[in-house]
């Protein structure tokens, strides 16, 4: 494995060499008179050509690419070599690193020639493949023959709910998006995806990404508030939603009103309670009304410690070293606030904003102290205190 990982380190200097060997032969045959463009037509006409100078001279350049790179040794011919990297894709080689890097090298080296293409839309379309390898394939063929109307023919039916493998819908999606990301057709081939009809959770999101970077478009709002309600199920969609909402429309009353209602203990997700602060606090910053919204959740009042600690996160990321955040924090931090968890958070927030002011120790040094009894609490003083103050207080253990 070392001794691949070497050729890998050097196989991004295979494909600029490969580039530049390209370029040096076609400049190397531009004609520089009308004769010389003569001399090639009559030569193609010929009922025996001569010899090809550019494939000679381009095979000898990938060969030597190859070898300063250590997938070839002395003696190999090309065609070994390329036999040879196929083989590492194949299912007798176990390391997925190993197989997907091969189809790098290969379509680096060998380009858009007419049998690298063939091979991978093989690999495409085999299951037996695995999803490492054809998420690769669908990768290399994008990026070397892009908006061919044949990638997207091969593309679109990996796109939908017939492909079961999640990564391979991903990756097509994602290369589809990358090509023809701006065409309309493209997005009614993807709108659906997004809606709670189709089941697989990472499709769904790789879609709202996507569209989420046509902008405010009324189409995406439609698509938008549905999934930001209670009626979508999915987590991880409505997450997504609350970021695209707020980075697409910014603070619009709409986007506003409905984030608010996600951060009331009416909502039960605390994923989607947390993303809302995170969203409120992005978008409006230190309004006084988010504040006054936000405060509150980090009091002992607010039963899901998930959005206390992630209020205490904002709180100190917003407002910084306001007095007020000061006198917030300091009581969460002690003993009297009996979760490990909030404690943890608060020393942090206060050590990070507060780094070497003398209150800070004073604040801390109890407690690393016996007297203190919770380890996290005790771990996390003594790291601050060990790196503010080495030769007085040596580096805690670890968790």
């Amino acid at each position: 494995m070392s001794k691949f990982l070497k050729r890998l380190g050097l196989s991004v200097m295979l494909g600029v060499a490969v580039v530049a060997a390209v370029w040096q032969v076609r400049n190397w045959m531009t004609p520089a008179h009308p004769e010389q463009k003569e001399l090639q037509s009559v030569r193609a006409d010929r009922k025996h050509p001569a010899p090809n100078p550019v494939s000679a001279t381009l095979d000898r350049e990938r060969l030597a690419v190859l070898k300063k790179g250590e997938f070839a040794k002395d003696g190999d011919s090309l065609e070994q070599v390329k036999q040879r990297l196929i083989a590492w894709t194949g299912p007798d080689e176990k390391d997925s690193f190993i197989r997907t890097s091969a189809i790098r090298i290969l379509g680096q080296v060998w380009g858009k020639e007419e049998w690298l293409k063939d091979w991978l839309v093989s690999l495409v379309g085999s299951e037996e493949s695995g999803w490492d390898v054809r998420k690769r394939a669908i990768e290399t063929i994008g990026s070397i023959w892009g908006r061919e109307e044949w990638v997207r023919d091969l593309l679109v039916p990996l796109a939908g709910a017939e492909e079961k493998n999640s990564d391979v819908r991903g990756q097509a999606i994602e290369t589809l998006g990358t090509l023809w990301g701006r065409d309309e057709w493209f997005k009614d081939l993807i709108l659906p995806m997004a809606g709670n009809k189709d089941e697989d959770s990472r499709v769904r999101t790789n879609v709202i990404k996507i569209l989420g970077s046509w902008g405010s478009e009324e189409w995406l709002k439609d698509l938008l508030v549905p999934l930001l309600g209670t009626e979508e199920r999915d987590s991880h969609v409505r997450m997504l939603a609350i970021d695209t909402a707020g980075d697409v429309w910014g603070s619009e009353a709409w986007v506003k009103d409905l984030i608010v209602q996600l951060i009331g203990p009416d909502e039960k997700d605390s994923n989607v309670r947390r993303h809302a602060i995170g969203t409120l606090g992005k978008v409006w910053g230190r309004e006084e009304w988010v504040k006054d919204l936000i405060v509150p959740l980090v009091g002992p009042e607010e039963p899901d410690i998930n959005v206390r600690t992630y209020a205490i996160k904002i709180v100190a990321k917003v407002w910084g070293r306001k007095e007020w955040v000061k006198e917030l924090l300091v009581p969460l931090a002690g003993a009297e606030e009996k979760n490990s968890d909030v404690r943890g958070q608060a020393i942090e927030a206060i050590g990070s904003l507060w780094s070497n002011e003398a209150w800070v120790k004073d604040l801390f040094v109890p407690l690393v102290g016996g007297e203190e009894h919770d380890e996290e609490v005790r771990r996390l003083a003594g790291v601050y205190l060990h790196e503010h103050y080495p030769e007085q207080y040596s580096e805690p253990g670890p968790p």
